[in-house]
Parts: C-alpha cells; sequence; structure tokens
C-alpha cells in the first residue's frame, strides 16, 4: 500500500560506525538506530539506550560453524558473514540484552532471525558491548570530539562465545 511505502521510504539508511574489532570480527552500530529512553530527558538522565549493532564475521571457524548449520541456505560461494544484534543497553546499571539477532550472507541472504527475552546481564569489561555502550554515551556529552571514533582492539573471542549460543 502507499502507506507501507511511505513508511519504508522515511527509514533512514544505515549510518555504521566502526567502534571495535578482533581477529574475530569488526563491530559497529548504526548511528541512525540510537533510541535513548526517557527521551525527553537531559542527557545525565538517559537510562536505556536501543540500538542496532552489526558484527562482521572474520573468525574462520565461526564461519565454518555458520556454513554447516547454515549452508543449504547459501548460494555458491555465498559466505554466512554477518550478524545484526538489536541490543538493549542500560546505562546507570551497565547492563544490556540483546532483543533481537539476524544473521546474513554475504550475498545480503537472511539466514535466521530470532527474537530473544533474555535478562539484562552485566557488561563485560573490554568487549564491544563495553565499547558500544561508552560510545553510545559519548554521542550525549556536548563536545567536540563526539563524531570522533577511535576502533577500539577488545578481547579475542570476547563476543563470539555469545554470537554462537544464539546462531547455532
Amino acid at each position: 500500500t502507499g502507506l507501507a511505502k511511505k513508511a519504508k521510504k522515511d527509514v533512514p539508511k544505515p549510518a555504521w560506525v566502526v567502534v571495535a574489532q578482533n581477529k574475530g570480527g569488526i563491530y559497529s552500530y548504526d548511528k541512525n538506530s540510537l533510541v535513548y529512553f526517557p527521551d525527553s530527558a537531559q542527557p545525565q538522565d538517559i537510562v536505556e539506550i536501543n540500538v542496532v549493532a552489526k558484527a562482521d564475521i572474520l573468525d574462520k571457524n565461526f564461519q565454518q560453524q555458520l556454513q554447516n548449520k547454515y549452508g543449504k541456505k547459501l548460494k555458491n560461494g555465498d559466505l554466512a558473514d554477518k550478524c545484526l544484534l538489536h541490543l538493549v543497553l542500560n546505562k546507570q546499571a551497565k547492563t544490556y540484552k540483546i532483543i533481537r539477532v539476524e544473521l546474513f550472507s554475504e550475498a545480503g541472504t537472511s539466514l535466521v532471525e530470532k527474537e530473544l527475552d533474555g535478562k539484562m546481564e552485566a557488561i563485560p569489561p573490554k568487549t564491544f558491548v563495553a565499547v558500544l555502550l561508552d560510545e553510545t554515551i559519548k554521542i550525549l556529552q556536548p563536545s567536540s570530539s563526539k563524531n570522533e571514533t577511535a576502533v577500539k582492539e577488545i578481547k579475542e573471542n570476547s563476543n563470539f562465545t555469545l554470537l554462537i549460543n544464539f546462531m547455532i
């Protein structure tokens, strides 16, 4: 319908910002997906942040596990290598939960989508989620450096155990 077309047209294209990497992957978030709660609060009063993050999977073992599980859905030479994570971050408690996971192939084929009903968990230090929280808070700070994002090196396999549990 015309309304559905208009609504889709109004959705901004993702604006991916790379914030972390390790041998396992390159991690980014979509700046256009950020939603702060309460939405009318001053930056210091923000409690929760909703964000869509992406892991470009480089870990060959993890890619192979995904290939074994989802290979039948892939065309010749295509590879499962992108994971979108829809997260809720609690700024004050420094906790998070993943509410949705989507796995895509290199060619953009959707391989799996899962809605999750997990509980909030503590954000482990030196992980992608810790860097993501810092970056989303930094955007709230009135300073000239808020647009300068340095890519952080994070612990090896810090988030792959998490991803494997959801994907396999």
